[in-house]
């Protein structure tokens, strides 16, 4: 059993590793099947959250936990999927209740996936680049 563990510990460390997602860390791996893999990622502790609103630092009152799900890079042909918890707090400076600032995701894809996509897009049409991510055309 403990050998179990010490071996899932170090698969979270080398997926962090190998997704580079700044200020974030791997927390459980929730699915892992032939076609997708979904990660959940969390926050260090240690690290500020940053207001989307106004980009100050520090934030006061934690108000709640949510999750998104943003699309990342395929890895070894899986879809990868980070579910990512994000709070919300209430910012200091300007006074509103706004969710963290994530400097490497857009809404819905990280900003890798979402530069690749563009790139494919540039040598092919929206509908075939949306057939070879396996997405909806309307979604490239």
């Amino acid at each position: 059993m403990r050998l179990l563990l010490e071996h899932q510990s170090y698969q979270k460390v080398v997926l962090t590793k190998l997704l580079n997602v700044k200020y974030y860390y791997v927390s459980e791996i929730i699915l892992f099947i032939e076609s997708e893999v979904k990660i959940k990622i969390r926050r260090h502790d240690n690290i500020k959250a940053i207001c989307s609103g106004c980009g100050h630092e520090r934030m006061k009152g934690h108000h709640s936990t949510d999750t998104i799900t943003v699309n990342d890079l395929s890895i070894s042909g899986r879809k990868v999927f980070l579910i990512v918890e994000v709070e919300t707090y209430r910012c200091d400076n300007c006074n509103r209740i706004l969710v963290e600032k994530i400097d490497w995701a857009f809404i819905r894809a990280t900003k890798r996936y979402a530069k690749d996509v563009y790139r494919l897009t540039l040598i092919t049409t929206n509908i075939k680049a949306g057939w070879y991510l396996g997405v909806d055309d309307e979604v490239v």
